[in-house]
Formats: structure tokens, sequence, C-alpha cells
């Protein structure tokens, strides 16, 4: 058996997923606790919440590493989308920790039921929003491509009726890992980080198919402007609000 196989057979073995994920989540937290946080337009989700009783949160799937720390100081429910697949099922486990729930499956087919559970998630998705709490999805997840926006978002705004939050998070050191397809960013410790949430998104239910595409280029603009703004403010010295 080659080292590939044997490191393949041994991560699908739930006994060390679990052990790895309990590691991954203490390396994420310890990192949180002790970097310098900065936060801008924390304000923007809260509103959203405090009328709507729910929101939807969205962010690039190669910021997700450091992005459960964007729900702290708020105590409804947050459910993350991830995707089914071993991968997505050990994410699930590192999130589980920092307090956050999963709903499996894709927005991204969700025609192709049978191999995605893009329906299961729709519903379980406008569920939890129905609730009480937020969703949380990558638009471009689980496989790209990388930052563009898929319609299935759009939709679930637009059924549910509850605006979307673009937001992002930077960590001044960080790595990042190129040869996967969203090249993913591992935080460093110490250092600085900042967290943003962008203005909201409304979907209006009358919208066309036009308008919805129109408003997913629009989604992915105030998300690359998000990246942007983060990426910008761990490299300086900016006036923001300290993370509670």
């Amino acid at each position: 058996m080659s080292l590939k196989s044997l490191w393949k057979t041994t991560f699908q073995h739930p006994w060390f997923q679990d052990i790895l994920a309990f590691l991954v989540y203490g390396y994420l937290r310890l990192v949180g606790l002790g970097i310098r946080w900065t936060v801008r337009d924390v304000a923007a989700r809260d509103a959203v919440m405090d009328q709507h009783g729910a929101c939807i949160v969205c962010f690039w799937h190669n910021r997700l590493a450091m992005m459960p720390w964007g729900w702290r100081g708020r105590k409804e429910p947050f459910h993350m989308l991830i995707s089914s697949h071993n991968d997505g099922r050990f994410i699930a486990d590192v999130i589980g920790f920092f307090g956050l729930k999963t709903i499996y499956g894709s927005m991204r087919n969700q025609a192709k039921t049978k191999n995605k559970g893009g329906a299961r998630a729709y519903r379980d998705l406008l569920g939890a929003l129905k609730k009480g709490g937020a969703v949380g999805i990558t638009p471009d997840g689980p496989r790209g491509p990388r930052h563009q926006v898929h319609l299935g978002i759009i939709k679930l705004a637009q059924r549910a009726g509850i605006p979307i939050v673009p937001a992002s998070v930077a960590t001044r050191r960080r790595w990042v890992l190129r040869r996967t397809w969203d090249r993913f960013i591992i935080p460093a410790p110490m250092g600085k980080a900042a967290l943003m949430f962008g203005p909201p998104l409304s979907v209006p239910p009358e919208a066309t198919a036009e308008e919805l595409q129109a408003l997913a280029a629009e989604l992915t603009a105030r998300l690359n402007a998000a990246d942007r703004f983060v990426d910008e403010s761990v490299a300086e010295t900016i006036k923001a609000k300290p993370h509670a």
C-alpha cells in the first residue's frame, strides 16, 4: 500500500477524524485568542437578525477557517451548509466544536438531488431560517469555480425573504494552499486579524431570471470588496472597534 493510500484509509476512520478535528479546532481557537481583532459593520449583521429573526451569511470558501469567530456575540443557532463528502464531514466536526451546526448538501446543483442532496439541503436551510438564527453558505463551494456565486444562495434568499450578509475575514500572518482549487487560507498565530460584514443584499420575490443573475454578480462584487477590505486592514493599522 502506498503512503498516499495509507493516509487516505487512515483519514477515513471516524476515530482519527475526531482526534484530528479536535486538534484543528484547538489550533484555530488558540490562533483566534492570540491575535488582535478588528471588526467592521457587525451592525449590518445584527440589524438583519433583529429585523428578520434570521439571516444568510456568506463568504468565499477559502476564508472558511476563521469564519466561526464571526458569530461570537450572538446566541441564535448558526447552521453551516457543508458538503457531505469526507472532507466536508471533517469540516463539520471542526466547526461543531465551535458550537456551530451543520446542514449537509450543496446549493450548486439543486436539480441533481440523487447525488448532491440539493433539494433536501434547500428545505433544511429554509427550515433553519424559519426557526430563527442564521445559515452560513460558501457560494463558490464546495468545488468551485473559485469566487463565483452560484444562483442557489440567491434563490434561497428570494424564497425565504431574508437578506444575504456578505462577510470576510483575514489574518496578517497566513499560509495559502495554492494547489487547492480555492487557494485555501490557513491562519498563522500572532499578529492582526480583521472581520467585516458588508451591506446586506435583498432579493425581491418577483425578481426575474435576468435580475437574479445581476444580483449574483452584485453579491460577487460585495464579497470581493469585503476581501479587499480585510486584507488591506491587516496590512495596515486601521481604526475599528475591537472584536469582543
